[in-house]
């Protein structure tokens, strides 16, 4: 496959491949990878793709490899899209993400190994629509630079070691939000009013298991485009506002 230097797609997606895949990352021309769903490995490092300035999209989701997110991917690149899920042993710390980084506006990481904190550089990921840490062993405070991301549409941060706090403030100023997840991350104190003044398009809210008390809010049943909310396992009582007969929940 290394003579293939003019290939621009490459879907080998949802097969039982096995091994290493060192003759695709040299070809130049790449623009789109799907690899996912094989079985796949070896250790994701500076050498994965190093000369393929056109390469939009690359997902090596549901594989065996490991290492750690390289800097590289982010770096003057044009990728778009970068899906790295179900990698059970990659780990270590997310990268420190450059300035202005706008191209990229698909990172999915959920579901390997990755632990320490959010750096506060995920802020520059301006053109960033859908956010998916969920699933790894992330530590510290939810940084607010998650709140420069102004594009985003979908955040699961959900099922990660988190300091204990409340719903980030900075999600207020996430307009464009249609799913977040925020389950199992130790959130307390109350669900905030402007979750259902200032996140109007939202679709899915997951805060279960949490520690979560006090009334649902009334001003929930503002989200007329609620279709999933999950609130289940936290502490929280009073009665359920009579709106929510009115929410068009479980409807797909």
């Amino acid at each position: 496959m290394a003579a293939m230097t003019s290939l621009k797609f490459l879907m080998i997606d949802d097969n039982d491949f096995s091994g290493e895949i060192k003759s695709v990352v040299s070809l130049p021309n790449l623009e789109l990878v799907y690899l996912e769903d094989n079985f796949f490995e070896g250790e994701i490092d500076d050498s994965f793709f190093p000369e393929a300035p056109m390469l939009k999209h690359l997902d090596l989701s549901d594989n065996g490899f490991s290492g750690t997110v390289p800097p590289h991917f982010f770096v003057e690149s044009s990728l778009e899209v970068l899906d790295l899920h179900g990698n059970i042993d990659i780990e270590g710390n997310l990268p420190q993400f450059p300035v202005e980084q706008s191209n990229l506006k698909v990172l999915a990481l959920h579901e390997n190994s990755i632990s320490g904190h959010i750096p506060p550089s995920i802020g520059n990921l301006k053109g960033l629509r859908h956010l998916d840490l969920s699933y790894n062993y992330l530590t510290g405070f939810i940084t607010d630079a998650v709140g420069d991301l102004k594009e985003l549409e979908y955040l699961f941060l959900g099922s990660n070691d988190f300091n204990e706090g409340g719903i980030p403030f900075f999600i207020k100023d996430l307009g464009k939000l249609v799913d977040l997840s925020l389950k199992k991350t130790k959130r307390n104190n109350v669900i905030p009013l402007w979750i259902g003044t200032d996140l109007e398009q939202l679709r899915l809210l997951d805060l279960g298991a949490n520690d979560l008390s006090g009334n649902i809010p009334e001003t929930l049943m503002n989200l007329t485009n609620l279709v999933f909310l999950l609130l289940n396992r936290n502490q929280l009582t009073g009665a359920v506002p009579e709106g929510f007969t009115n929410l068009p929940l479980g409807e797909c």
